[in-house]
């Protein structure tokens, strides 16, 4: 688990980037502003002094090679594809934590001295769905008048990132 919990830490350091390149891009005040906090609060997401001084050196030591590779990718969608491909590359992450733990919640007990129990609490928020949906949102915006040949693209980025997200 606290193998899983590092490599968390360093991915959401990448994605919280990821957030802050789509948010320099967006087109209105409210996307710039909703994709700065998102990007804060994945950077404090497993509390408030997990990622505080995390280092690109640390990261290049640290760092799975499936954790670069799903980072690499997330921020080359951001910083140099289309909107469109940057969004839902990240939106994997959102709307697979979304639906696990929303499922699970509805189906699943945790008994009170589990200890994982805070985890499945805080993902099982409906915060964290409401966060899916505000970046399918984002992501429908701009596929909007899109080719057919670019939302091909768009669902070949998501795929691959929700494979990223298997691994």
């Amino acid at each position: 688990w606290d193998s899983y919990l590092q490599q968390d830490n360093l991915y959401l350091s990448k994605y919280a980037q990821a957030l802050a390149v789509l948010a320099a891009r967006s087109t209105t005040t409210g996307e710039l502003s909703w994709m700065l906090q998102e990007g804060l609060r994945a950077v404090h997401e497993h509390g408030p002094h997990e990622n505080l001084d995390l280092h690109q050196a640390t990261f290049d030591r640290e760092a799975s090679m499936t954790t670069v590779a799903y980072t690499s990718f997330l921020l080359q969608a951001a910083w140099g594809e289309e909107l469109l491909l940057g969004y839902v590359s990240i939106l994997p992450c959102a709307r697979l934590y979304a639906w696990v733990f929303a499922t699970a919640a509805a189906t699943t007990h945790v008994a009170e001295g589990n200890p994982y129990r805070l985890i499945f609490e805080q993902y099982a928020n409906k915060s964290v769905t409401d966060t899916a949906i505000q970046l399918e949102r984002f992501a429908e915006r701009y596929a909007r008048g899109a080719t057919p040949e670019m939302l091909a693209r768009a669902q070949r980025h998501y795929d691959t990132a929700m494979r990223y997200e298997a691994e």
